[in-house]
């Protein structure tokens, strides 16, 4: 007994591939229409779902610093790039990918190209948006940058200079002219049309939503990522549900960042340019100061050549004057870069490069605009706290502290050689002293003229320099694969949600059926006995509409009638060569059928000549009078409390002549008392004599302990189960009958077993056992072939019952 409790649990541990395949094949048409349900949802769906395609585009940057790591460049530069890298720098290319992603960039984008403006053509389910052939433009005059709800509105044709606008939310209808301003929410905005394209659609959508908003959903979309730490390229992706606008929008957010970069690679050059046109203009007034006053003094003097003594004389004064002057203004231009570096104001702009001739102040320059370029990168994509950035201001601060060293340097050089020329100069004042005043004053005239005209010429010729090298400047990126969508969509994917649909089709039916089990404590199949007893099923008797509860009868070839005849068999076997054998039929509650299967089993032993007595033991709540229509005022409680004769009780039924009734009686106070008297033992002792088969049939013994009283007596007792009807834990009272053995030859009859059911495998356990579509059994020649032959079979007598009742 315990082993087969242990096969049962493991049973329920493991999955039935028999009950799933004959689940399948039993109910192969709800499977057959839930895959079509859910297919044709599928399509359904699919035909209204926008779908998403990846538009692809590759940047290659040009890194330096990365190429001379590449190629084995300088060991400090590999030391300080491992340096950045431990303090969490990144290289240039990541740099320029983090440009990518930042949102001022896609503001660009939005801006120029109106993304925040979808034009769509309405469908009765889902609108299409449009990108060509659109008859009219909306020109936003003013829209807040956040807008709590979108604004949309349908635009339709009335005339070649009208239209009508019919606000969604609202439903207001506005009837406008082109150019005509509306404010829709907090959107100021005019329509303005498009003679190229007509109206080909009856409605047109429009929507218009916030800039902020638009740029956060493209930047979800948005993927840039560097896919290799061996090569300085950058991978943009976008994904979008129009390739065309997806290729447009990837396209314009690189031509963007390559502006930016090229821009903020000519800010060194604009500096400087901006720094010499500020000193031309200075020394052009000057020199043209210079020369209304050498017009001036000619004219006032009457001044026309000197003579080539006061020439000769001079000439060696004026190289020094002409050094000196040259001097100072260099003293000039340096003071003004000191004082322009010790500005703070000017701490976070760049510092002209060509002021001096000095080659370590403009290798000084040249590191200083370099590290303020790299922190107006850094700052795009950091924090103030980020250390790179303090590294970057650190370097800063040590540089101009450099530049302003330099500087002070020069001025001290520059003062000494002052202070060299005065002397000099000294020398020759005493001979210029002997030159009249006139030609002296003439000549330093000339002297300062001649000297702001060489500065001026020397600052023309770097202004063309700078431009030049501004021309020269080419992007640190370049686009080296055009925006290019793919072929098919990454989204939806027919195939697999097709696929899906189909499994999701499938799997449905099967959680509907594991579902009804789990929730149903009834007994449905074979396996929920088997699962909760090891008590033997001896036998399966299927449902039945028969009003008298006789299903057997002579002749009769109905199902129900040979599971009888089957069950009748395989008591044969239990019963072996014994005579005078009894039978108990109880069950767990009321209305599981036990005493339309007592009756029955006594008619279809009466049947086979055998002498059978029926005893309605049932004495709470008889059923066999009163289904066979029968008076039931003296009985079994007559009998024991009264000295009635035996023959007085027993009745011939009219069943069939071998079947004999022995009624319950009214319906006593104490039934388990009159079970258990010594009249009641000799009864028994005494039937058996008398009869060939006694079948007892006794109360539910999940209510009353009456069965239990009479267990002894009987050679076979069958309990009864009924399918849907009877409960799962009622069959532990079996369980703990065969463990604590108060039965004896215990076993189960499972009763009302519908064809078609869920009881067994599938349809019926073992399909009623009698051949599907080849009539009945195994040809008795009667002709009786699918089902025709039992229900006539049935219907004859049906009515032959009825006369006889008549």
């Amino acid at each position: 007994m315990e082993s087969v409790k242990t096969s049962n649990i493991k049973q329920e541990d493991t999955v039935d591939f028999k009950k799933v395949v004959s689940t399948l094949l039993g109910n192969w048409l709800f499977f057959l229409v839930s895959i079509f349900i859910c297919v044709s949802l599928c399509i359904l769906i699919l035909r209204y779902v926008d779908p998403k395609y990846n538009i692809y585009a590759k940047l290659l940057v040009q890194d330096d610093d990365k190429a001379s790591a590449l190629l084995g460049g300088n060991q400090g530069g590999g030391m300080m790039k491992d340096f950045s890298d431990l303090l969490g720098t990144k290289s240039s290319v990541d740099n320029e990918a983090e440009i990518l992603k930042t949102h001022d960039l896609m503001d660009q984008v939005v801006r120029i190209m109106n993304l925040n403006i979808v034009y769509s053509q309405g469908g009765l389910i889902h609108d299409r948006e449009l990108i060509n052939d659109i008859p009219f433009k909306v020109n936003i005059i003013s829209l807040p940058d956040t807008l709590l709800k979108h604004v949309s509105f349908d635009v339709e044709y009335l005339s070649p200079t009208k239209i009508q606008l019919t606000a969604k939310k609202t439903d207001s209808i506005f009837s406008i002219n082109y150019g005509d301003t509306i404010v829709l929410g907090r959107i100021k905005f005019f329509i303005s049309s498009n003679n190229n394209n007509k109206f080909l659609y009856k409605k047109y959508n429009v929507g218009i939503a916030s800039i902020d908003e638009t740029v956060e959903n493209y930047m979800k979309n948005l993927k840039v990522e560097v896919t290799s730490k061996l090569t300085t390229t950058v991978d943009l992706t976008l994904k979008t549900n129009i390739p065309k606008k997806g290729e447009a929008i990837l396209g314009t957010l690189i031509n963007q960042y390559i502006k930016f970069n090229l821009d903020d690679k000519n800010r060194t050059t604009d500096s400087t340019l901006g720094f010499i046109e500020e000193r031309i203009k200075i020394v052009g007034h000057e020199l043209d100061d210079i020369d209304k006053a050498i017009q001036e003094f000619k004219q006032t003097n009457r001044i026309a050549d000197v003579t080539e003594q006061s020439k000769l004389v001079l000439d060696n004064a004026a190289d020094l004057l002409k050094e000196k002057d040259k001097v100072e203004l260099m003293l000039s231009l340096v003071e003004s870069m000191e004082n322009y570096i010790k500005d703070m104001k000017n701490k976070n702009r760049l510092v002209p490069t060509m002021v001096t001739e000095d080659p370590s102040f403009f290798s000084l320059c040249e590191k200083y605009n370099a590290l303020q370029i790299q922190k107006d990168k850094l700052m795009l994509t950091s924090t103030d706290k980020n250390p790179s950035l303090e590294n970057i201001n650190f370097q800063i601060n040590n540089l101009r502290e450099d530049l302003i060293k330099n500087l002070q340097n020069q001025k001290q050089s520059l003062t000494i050689a002052i202070t060299k020329n005065q002397k000099q100069n000294s020398v020759f004042d005493n001979m210029i002293r002997r030159v009249p005043l006139q030609e002296r004053s003439f000549l330093g005239l000339a002297r300062s003229q001649q000297l702001k005209q060489e500065l001026y010429i020397y600052l023309l010729q770097q202004k063309e320099v700078m431009a030049v090298t501004k021309a020269s400047n080419i992007p640190t990126a370049r686009m080296i694969d055009q925006p290019k969508s793919e072929v098919r969509p990454f989204f939806p994917n027919y195939i697999i949600i097709l696929g899906l649909s189909v499994f999701i089709g499938f799997c449905f039916p099967f959680g509907y059926f594991n579902l009804k089990e789990l929730f149903n404590n009834k007994v449905m199949s074979k396996l929920d006995i088997e699962n909760m007893t090891s008590c033997p099923i001896l036998a399966e008797i299927s449902h039945n509409n028969v009003e008298d509860g006789i299903v057997v009868a002579e002749g009769a070839r109905t199902v129900i009638a040979e599971q009888f005849r089957s069950l009748r068999t395989n008591l044969q076997f239990i019963f072996g060569n014994k005579k005078n054998n009894t039978i108990l039929v109880t069950s767990s509650i009321s209305g599981e059928g036990k005493s339309f299967i007592a009756l029955n089993i006594a008619n279809v032993y009466a049947l086979s000549g055998k002498k059978v007595l029926l005893m309605e033991l049932d004495l709470r709540k008889p059923k066999i009078s009163q289904t066979l229509g029968l008076d039931n005022s003296k009985g079994f409680s007559n009998y024991i409390s009264t000295e009635m004769d035996v023959d007085d009780i027993i009745i011939q039924s009219k069943v069939n002549e071998n079947l004999y009734i022995f009624q319950s009686g009214p319906v006593p106070p104490n039934p388990a008392e009159l079970l258990m008297s010594d009249k009641a033992t000799n009864l028994f002792i005494e039937l058996k004599s008398k009869f060939d088969l006694i079948v007892l049939d006794m109360p539910p013994i999940g209510l009353v302990t009456d069965a239990q009283i009479l267990a002894d007596i009987a050679d076979a007792s069958l309990f009864i189960t009924r399918q849907s009807y009877s409960f799962k834990n009622q069959l532990l009272i079996v369980e703990d009958l065969i463990s604590t053995e108060k039965f004896k030859n215990l076993y189960l009859i499972v009763n009302d077993v519908k064809k078609g059911g869920s009881y067994g495998y599938g349809k019926y356990g073992y399909g009623y056992g009698y051949g599907y579509g080849y009539g009945y059994g195994y040809g008795y020649g009667y002709g009786f072939y699918g089902n025709s032959g039992y229900i006539d079979e049935d219907n004859k007598r049906k009515k032959k019952a009825k006369r006889s009742k008549a």
